[in-house]
């Protein structure tokens, strides 16, 4: 019993720590870089970037040293993984929670964000959401199922799995609930322009809706069978009509060229080549997988940042040429306050900077000439 307690006393002052690490962070380096944009930005990667860290070292910690196994002297093996993953859920939400409320902070304070953490809380916490819906299916795929009993028909297997399945669909579309609170349909005039700027490229899009995120100014192509754009107010009520059209062509561009097929397809190759290493390989270091991990990650990002690039030079070649897609790139920017230049975190990002994207529309009206 006393060795349970120390295990759950590491884990809660593992997130206390880990808490205050950011607040630390938040703290000294944010506000020391108020006054210069691309180091603050770069403080916001940091202290984004950090907190992923801290919660893949619980994770690890997790993994390392389970706490079901010393609770199986008291109560059997369902159970005891129940109650250890039920102590997990709550540290790590309070953990996001706590992140969430500091980034939010963050916000006010050099965003002038107005709107409550209530509303700030809707608007990111599903992507959070999200991630815990995966560690759930990864959980449930190589903990829970591996304890049916080998005497189950097929049927009774087949019933089980399905239920599961079901179970984690419900929880995906309720994180795509959460985030649809804070979207409403696009205006008809809106849609008209959507669907225009999609003819030119002759593909057809669903459904056009416009994603309220206050001091965001973005927008976003999504769906492989059910094409969709989401489009922020903020960028709505900061572009011209001609950077709109631009913008919207870019997001377009993506659908013409296959862009979130190629991202779903890597993604599930590089999950495929993990669960195959970690079988095959289960007694390498933890660091190992670690920098297999950041190298899949960074390879990732550089498909990306070239689907971006790819998607501006569509977007000039149908409509209206590279010098509009640059006037609305710099908008874009400026409504964010996003530096021209990341230095070299720019190889961690999906998105490129202004400057390179800027360096490659320039280079095709180079071409053009």
């Amino acid at each position: 019993m006393e060795i349970i307690q120390q295990l759950v006393w590491v884990r809660v002052i593992y997130i206390l720590v880990a808490a205050l690490a950011l607040w630390f962070f938040q703290t000294v380096m944010f506000k020391r870089r108020m006054d210069y944009p691309e180091r603050r930005w770069r403080s916001v990667f940091i202290f984004r970037t950090l907190h992923g860290g801290l919660i893949i070292g619980y994770l690890i910690l997790v993994l390392k040293h389970p706490l079901w196994v010393r609770i199986l002297q008291a109560i059997p093996i369902p159970e005891a993984l129940i109650a250890e993953d039920l102590l997990n859920l709550l540290l790590m939400m309070g953990f996001v929670m706590f992140f969430l409320w500091l980034s939010y902070w963050n916000d006010r304070f050099f965003r002038g964000l107005n709107g409550q953490f209530g509303s700030y809380l809707i608007q990111y916490s599903y992507f959070w959401l999200f991630l815990l819906n995966i560690l759930i299916f990864l959980r449930i795929n190589y903990f829970y199922l591996p304890l049916l009993p080998n005497n189950l028909s097929f049927t009774e297997q087949f019933v089980i799995q399905v239920t599961l399945l079901a179970v984690m669909l419900f929880l995906q579309l309720a994180v795509l609930g959460i985030r649809r609170l804070k979207m409403s349909t696009a205006s008809p005039e809106l849609t008209r322009l959507v669907h225009e700027v999609a003819g030119r490229f002759k593909i057809h899009i669903r459904s056009v809706r416009v994603w309220h995120l206050e001091r965001v100014a973005n927008a976003f192509a999504t769906g492989i069978f059910l094409r969709s754009i989401f489009l922020t107010d903020s960028i709505l009520e900061n572009t011209s009509p001609q950077d709109l059209r631009m913008i919207i062509a870019h997001e377009c561009a993506h659908f013409k060229r296959h862009h979130l097929e190629i991202r779903v397809l890597i993604l599930a190759v590089l999950i495929y080549l993990a669960s195959m290493l970690i079988e095959n390989y289960p007694g390498l270091h933890w660091t190992a997988y670690l920098g297999i991990g950041i190298l899949g990650y960074i390879c990732f990002k550089a498909i990306a940042r070239a689907q971006e690039f790819d998607a501006d030079r569509q977007a000039a070649k149908f409509l209206g040429g590279p010098t509009p897609m640059i006037l609305a790139l710099n908008r874009v920017f400026a409504c964010n306050g996003s530096p021209q230049r990341l230095g070299i975190i720019r190889w961690l990002m999906g998105h490129p900077d202004l400057a390179s994207r800027i360096g490659r529309l320039e280079a095709l009206i180079e071409e053009t000439n």
